[in-house]
């Protein structure tokens, strides 16, 4: 595999009614992804699921994460892990945008690479 840099700047925005995102680093061979998202909107836009488990990074804003049935407050310094086939959705809380960092990382993946996964 061969090493790359990406600039933020140079990423599209998938634009969604309830927020923004860039898949900043996106590779389905290696199962891993991360990007950036801004939510935007005091209402949960429709819930995401994926086959992936997903780690989510609040670096600024408050707002609240639905996983599955559950709603948690979440804020700035916030990590939160999503397992895979889990229906999430965020909204914000506040005035401010809710600005995240997230990853996606399959275990199927990595077993493609050779590397054992506990």
């Amino acid at each position: 595999m061969k090493s790359k840099v990406i600039n933020e700047r140079d990423v599209v925005k998938n634009v969604f009614n309830d927020r923004w995102s860039k898949d900043l680093i996106a590779s389905h061979v290696a199962g891993f992804s991360l990007g950036i998202a801004q939510y935007i909107s005091t209402e949960f836009g429709t819930p995401q699921v994926h086959e992936d488990q997903e780690a989510i990074y609040v670096i600024s804003g408050t707002g609240e994460i639905r996983l599955d049935d559950e709603f948690v407050h979440v804020e700035t310094g916030m990590a939160i892990y999503v397992p895979a086939g889990c229906r999430h959705a965020a909204r914000v809380t506040s005035d401010q945008p809710l600005n995240v960092v997230y990853a996606h990382a399959s275990a199927h993946g990595l077993d493609r690479l050779g590397l054992n996964v506990m």
